[in-house]
């Protein structure tokens, strides 16, 4: 099975985020592994063996020192074509109905 990872990176006190990267893999311990091997942190939140083992979807960790613009941290967020798909069903309903009540239609 194929799994979208989307991988954000954290400014300050994890008060800013930003979509650094995002890719399909195949949901597979060594492609959940080599992508943590890709990140450096100094601290993680969550159990790595979980995550590459499949037991759990996310992944935060943070940074240390930095320039005032570096990233403080990040996560990892994987999810089936079927969670990304009722998430963004999800966004677009809020926003569609937001945009109905600024226009004044469907009341």
């Amino acid at each position: 099975m194929k799994i979208l990872v989307e991988h954000y990176l954290t400014y300050g006190k994890q008060d800013s985020e930003t979509l650094f990267e995002s890719c399909v893999i195949e949901d597979s311990k060594q492609e959940r592994q080599g992508l943590l091997e890709d990140i450096v942190f100094d601290y993680c939140f969550d159990s790595e063996d979980d995550f590459i083992n499949g037991k759990s979807d996310s992944f935060y960790y943070s940074r240390d020192g930095g320039d005032w613009d570096d990233p403080t941290g990040g996560y990892l967020k994987a999810y089936s074509y079927e969670n990304k798909l009722a998430e963004l069903q999800k966004q677009f309903d809020k926003e569609l109905g937001r945009l109905n009540k600024q226009f004044g239609k469907g009341e």
